[in-house]
């Protein structure tokens, strides 16, 4: 993926009204920079929204500096992974996945097979030795175990990974500058080292509460499985996302 093409998306990204649709825009326009050149009456007619808010779109673009925000990124050691790139994976092209991630870490684009563990934030201490000596095993045969950074299992989860040759992946519900948990920093840095750490969302994202179930789909999509550790609620969340139920 060329640097144009990352700039654009970038942009894309940073207006919350096209990045809500961005399928669609990249579906309707065919190329980022399509959009981001787009007049007013373009946007209107083509993304069938009002006058008013293709007024404000473009208001939007105006005000963003693409170069800058490219320079962020790189600066954060981050970089874009997007369905330009041969590198995505394919397993995210089977759900209902937005086409552009903020990434660090090279795994997420070439682990072979990821098994996602997730579970309870309130985990008591046998749940979370479960998950860390099965996210253990499962790195040392070369499974990559792919969870959201949380507390309690998901913690447990990346840490056990990540004293084996599968490694981990963090799905994160925020920016990839924003650590949350933030007892979780020194666990985001050996991720990041040694694994991988993906978001939808642009550096500076909050960790908004609908966020999380959203990031979901996401686990999933780049899981071959899912293993539930102490917490039945996401069971039906995740089986129906991976069209399991």
């Amino acid at each position: 993926m060329d640097r144009e093409i990352k700039r654009y998306l970038i942009g894309l990204k940073l207006i919350s009204h096209l990045d809500r649709r961005i399928n669609k825009v990249l579906e309707v326009f065919g190329s980022p920079d399509k959009v981001w050149h787009a007049s007013v009456r373009e946007l209107s007619e083509s993304l069938s929204i009002s006058k008013e808010l293709a007024q404000e779109i473009a208001g939007q673009r105006q005000r963003i500096d693409l170069n800058e925000e490219l320079k962020r990124l790189k600066d954060f050691d981050g970089e874009l992974l997007s369905v330009f790139d041969t590198s995505y994976p394919q397993l995210l092209k089977e759900i209902s996945s937005t086409p552009v991630f903020f990434v660090q870490g090279s795994l997420v684009k070439t682990y072979d097979y990821g098994v996602a563990i997730v579970g309870s934030r309130r985990a008591s201490a046998y749940g979370k030795e479960f998950a860390f000596r099965l996210a253990r095993q499962l790195s040392d045969l070369g499974v990559t175990v792919v969870s959201g950074v949380a507390r309690g299992i998901d913690s447990a989860a990346h840490s056990g990974a990540l004293q084996g040759a599968g490694g981990t992946i963090g799905v994160l519900g925020c920016g990839l500058d924003v650590i949350y948990p933030p007892e979780n920093r020194q666990l985001y840095a050996e991720i990041s080292r040694n694994g991988s750490l993906i978001s939808e969302y642009a550096l500076g994202a909050p960790p908004l509460p609908f966020n999380f179930p959203a990031r979901n789909r996401i686990i999933s999509g780049l899981s071959q499985g899912v293993v539930i550790v102490e917490e039945l609620l996401l069971l039906p969340i995740l089986l129906w996302i991976r069209g399991g139920m």
